[in-house]
């Protein structure tokens, strides 16, 4: 039992280290980008895939260095990247310098807070599904379709993976279209195929469930921290980029919580579909808060391209 209070105590610690790291680093990014004039898009879809990469490299490096070397041995490797990490911070980035203040910011307070709040209900929704994703995906496959470990594996390396091909296309897709559509389409197809979760029986079909979930959620991811830096002004994006943070962690907080009680009464499947409904009506009330014209402007989208 004393086990578990040190894994809680490391797990928060652990969190505040991330939300302090998270906002900053994205802050420094926007400035790299708006002093050399780059498309903010395509810089943070390929900033985003050393996150992902890593997510997807991870699971099977960690696993391998167990097996080889023992379960301690994941800690030590731990400390020793974070001391190389350290040391690339200090010799390359603490030198640097960084603009984070604008003396003649151009955004208006009414055009921060409808972008942003807008992007509340859309991190509020994705957070709620990964939640439901991280803590019961793997607990349906070894549970119901009975995978071997191997297989478990490389589904759960999937999302990650796709996100790591894709984020800089997506990227370079959403310098050219920063009204949101991205960021609702991305969320509608990733909710939807939460309401479809129920067809899942067999390794085939999980692959195909992640590797969908992996590819919007790609289209989604740069497209919404566009949206939100391109609405506020350069000397308040890493606190802006804060507050998204603060609410994502609520969302996945509240998300745990939520399929938690689930588990009670309804089958695990139907947690998928609840999440997914989650989902999709915090994508109507995302696009419908950022701009009314937008929703209209999405459905002239759609039917100019049949």
């Amino acid at each position: 039992m004393q086990g578990l209070y040190v894994i809680i105590v490391l797990r928060i610690i652990q969190g505040i280290a991330c939300a302090s790291f998270r906002p900053v680093i994205y802050g420094m990014l926007d400035s790299k980008v708006n002093s050399h004039s780059l498309d903010k898009g395509r810089s943070f879809g390929i900033f985003d895939i050393s996150f992902y990469a890593a997510l997807a490299v991870g699971p099977c490096l960690g696993g391998l260095i167990k097996d080889i070397l023992g379960f301690r041995w994941l800690f030590i490797a731990l400390c020793i990247l974070c001391a190389i990490a350290i040391a690339i911070n200090k010799y390359f980035i603490i030198n640097d310098k960084y603009n984070f203040v604008n003396e003649n910011p151009v955004y208006s307070d009414e055009s921060i807070s409808k972008a942003e709040y807008s992007l509340y209900f859309f991190i509020m929704g994705k957070s709620v599904m990964l939640a439901c994703m991280t803590i019961f995906f793997p607990i349906f496959l070894v549970n119901e379709t009975h995978l071997s470990s191997l297989k478990v594996g490389i589904i759960l390396a999937i999302p990650a993976t796709m996100m790591s091909i894709f984020l800089k296309p997506m990227g370079d897709l959403a310098d050219k279209e920063t009204n949101g559509l991205f960021v609702f389409i991305g969320g509608i197809m990733t909710s939807t195929a939460y309401l479809l979760f129920p067809l899942i029986d067999s390794f085939n079909d999980a692959i195909i469930f992640t590797a969908f979930c992996g590819f919007f959620s790609a289209m989604s991811q740069p497209s919404s921290v566009t949206l939100l830096l391109n609405n506020v002004s350069p000397n308040t994006s890493v606190e802006a980029v804060g507050r998204l943070n603060s609410v994502m962690g609520i969302g996945y907080a509240v998300g745990a919580f939520f399929c938690s009680i689930l588990t009670k009464y309804v089958p695990i499947k139907d947690i998928f579909v609840n999440s997914g409904i989650i989902g999709l009506v915090s994508m109507c009330s995302f696009i419908l808060f950022l701009n009314t014209k937008t929703f209209f402007f999405v459905t002239k989208w759609f039917v100019s391209k049949e």
